[in-house]
């Protein structure tokens, strides 16, 4: 019951993040704009569940070796666009719940 209580705030968290997501783009009107194969919502999910294997082998699990599995360049292009103090965020809605 706790793990998916946890999955589902996270889940939660994501989607608010995805609605202002100018507030964490190092472009804001620019970033994120555009359709791709890897939209801000699989991008945070990948970020997340990323273990300690090369990107391109983490792409493919992710996207269980799909033909649509975006480049291990298309992901640091998209990853990039991220600032960095926008990761922490949801972190602290999940303290509690650890």
């Amino acid at each position: 019951m706790k793990a998916k209580l946890v999955r589902d705030t996270l889940l939660k968290e994501i989607r608010t993040v995805c609605k202002s997501i100018e507030q964490f783009c190092v472009s804001p009107g620019k970033d994120f704009v555009r359709n791709r194969k890897m939209p801000i919502e699989k991008l945070i999910l990948t970020i997340i569940g990323m273990g300690s294997r090369n990107i391109t082998n983490e792409l493919l699990d992710f996207y269980d070796t799909s033909p649509d599995t975006p480049t291990a360049s298309a992901f640091v292009q998209q990853r990039d666009k991220l600032k960095s103090n926008g990761q922490p965020s949801s972190s602290n809605t999940l303290s509690p719940l650890v």
